[in-house]
């Protein structure tokens, strides 16, 4: 868990804490900036830091490049002060590049003023809303989220929407282990092979192209930007000239890209009716929600810049998705849960194929007119049994994280299911069991923060039952999708649970998840991607190539 600490501040190197004077000042220094090069210069430095994750020599390589001597000299006496060395402090992220992209958007000419080429003319104004923006974030994110009330357990609630949004500015994707194209494979898994025809259908009819096609278009241009040329950026009409499919590509790139124009255009038409407070940061989200499905910028003489890279893979991941939410939102989203969870379930099915997994068990109520409560998989092991139940259910909102949980994991399904199956196999179950381990399978890999709530709550339900549970019910383990496809086959379970609730028994509050578990122990030389998910892999990717692309 992280809070975004930029010791180096627009107050330090300026001296200006005030907020309203902050935004006049961005204002101002975006006004004197060219669009287009202000949008180039952040998607070149956002590109940069996902190809360099934790990487301090980056960091100072953005500081060297973007700073005068004198703005150099007073950042390393901040550290001085400090006692930091350069390479401890992050002045460039992610969060704040797309944030910036807003602010550029909204003051930057369209025509005019200073370019890349003006130097340090255009630098000073650059490093100034950099630095603002860092400062404007940290304002809106973090103020009054961090609380010593002394009741420890409601100050960490208090903190987890600061927490989410730390996270999903900070990162770019892991990048461990080829991960985005495990994320790759998930997404042709689940759309291409698991997704009904009504639905393919559906999506042929808004893209012209089939899923399967889509997929092959997607791979090419993520292995090209990212793993062969490592480029943010390219002509459209250079890219799809040498493809066999170039009309097709060239389609789907417009149809994911839009003008900085358009873009500001789509932000306004979605937040029409924003009441002035709440517009901004109701602006910036929606760019964020926009930008998700179309990851592409298109300035002119047809050159496509690549907004985020995660938001790339993202795209690949979920895109099909949210292509087809306008014209059938809750169909769309119950389907996808429902292919999710074969998905995972086949994940399942391949880490215990020593075990006896039942898919979708019934557990009979009290009385047969009761009925049945349905667990997503139930998994033997001797006396032992791990109830799972898979969620793919998105947070939309982190400022209202706790009551978002409430809603869509703690009410009838997900927690609620698990606490409820535990309670009946503990007490009906004809079986010898002695523990029960339940686990809860998410698509949310930020929801992993939340576990020493939801395990809070979990309990809860149970001590909330009339009669005696004498069956050991472990606590509530939270796994994201991203954990799981990593999972070694016949890997022991329980012992790794068992070693994880030991090493979290000290912690009072956050409890560290068990993916970053895994990652700081001796269980991370285990994970590895499966080698039929490899196979997979590079089958698309060869398929893919072929498809597209010429011999040259």
């Amino acid at each position: 868990m992280i809070k975004i600490l930029n010791s180096l501040t627009y107050e330090s190197l300026y001296g200006v804490s005030d907020v309203s004077i902050a935004k006049k000042d961005i204002k101002e220094c975006l006004l004197k900036l060219k669009r287009v090069d202000a949008l180039r210069k952040c998607l070149e430095i956002n590109f940069g830091l996902f190809l360099n994750q934790n990487n301090g020599d980056y960091q100072t390589r953005l500081i060297n490049e973007n700073f005068n001597k004198t703005g150099i000299r007073k950042i390393y006496k901040i550290l001085e002060i400090e006692n930091k060395d350069i390479k401890e402090i992050c002045v460039f992220y992610r969060g704040q590049i797309i944030n910036l992209i807003w602010y550029i958007l909204i003051y930057c000419p369209s025509e005019g003023g200073l370019g890349i080429k003006d130097g340090e003319k255009f630098s000073k104004n650059f490093r100034k809303c950099i630095l603002i923006v860092s400062d404007l974030i940290n304002a809106h994110v973090h103020d009054g989220k961090w609380q010593n009330t002394h009741d420890s357990f409601q100050d960490s609630v208090a903190a987890l929407p600061a927490i989410r949004q730390s996270m999903e500015y900070s990162n770019h994707l892991d990048m461990y282990s080829k991960k985005h194209y495990l994320l790759l494979s998930r997404g042709y898994s689940i759309f291409v092979e698991i997704f009904s025809g009504e639905f393919k259908r559906k999506f042929f009819e808004k893209f012209n192209i089939s899923l399967e096609d889509f997929y092959s278009i997607i791979f090419a241009i993520i292995g090209q930007l990212l793993n062969y040329s490592k480029t943010w950026h390219f002509n459209l009409d250079t890219f799809v000239k040498p493809t066999k499919k170039s009309k097709e590509v060239k389609e789907l790139l417009l149809k994911i890209s839009l003008t900085p124009e358009e873009l500001l255009e789509e932000i306004k038409q979605e937040t029409n009716n924003i009441p002035a407070e709440n517009y901004e940061a109701r602006a910036i989200t929606t760019m964020e929600k926009i930008l998700r499905g179309k990851p592409f910028l298109r300035i002119p003489n047809n050159e496509i810049l690549l907004t985020d890279a995660t938001y790339l893979i993202q795209f690949a991941t979920v895109g099909p998705l949210f292509c087809l939410t306008k014209s059938s939102n809750r169909e769309i989203f119950k389907h996808y849960g429902e292919c999710f969870e074969v998905y995972t379930q086949s994940q399942l099915k391949r880490i215990f194929s020593d075990k006896k997994i039942i898919n979708n068990h019934s557990i009979q109520r009290g009385r047969k007119k009761e009925g049945c409560l349905e667990i997503d998989a139930y998994i033997e092991n001797g006396d032992k049994i791990f109830l799972i139940e898979i969620k793919s259910t998105f947070i939309n909102n982190a400022k209202k994280l706790s009551e978002e949980l409430e809603r869509k994991y703690c009410q009838k399904q997900g927690i609620h299911q698990l606490a409820k199956s535990a309670k009946l196999l503990s007490i009906k179950s004809k079986k010898e069991i002695n523990e029960i381990f339940p686990i809860l399978v998410v698509h949310d890999s930020l929801l992993d923060d939340t576990e020493f709530l939801l395990n809070k709550k979990f309990k809860k339900m149970l001590d909330g039952s009339t009669k005696t549970i004498t069956i050991k019910i472990h606590p509530l383990t939270i796994i994201s999708i991203d954990v799981l496809e990593l999972l070694p086959t016949n890997i022991n379970l329980e012992r790794l649970l068992l070693d994880y609730f030991n090493y979290i028994n000290h912690q009072t509050v956050f409890i560290t998840s068990i993916g970053d578990y895994i990652m700081d122990s001796n269980y991370r030389n285990e994970l590895y991607i499966n080698p039929d998910t490899m196979k997979k892999i590079e089958k698309i990717l060869k398929n893919s190539k072929g498809f597209l692309f010429s011999e040259n």
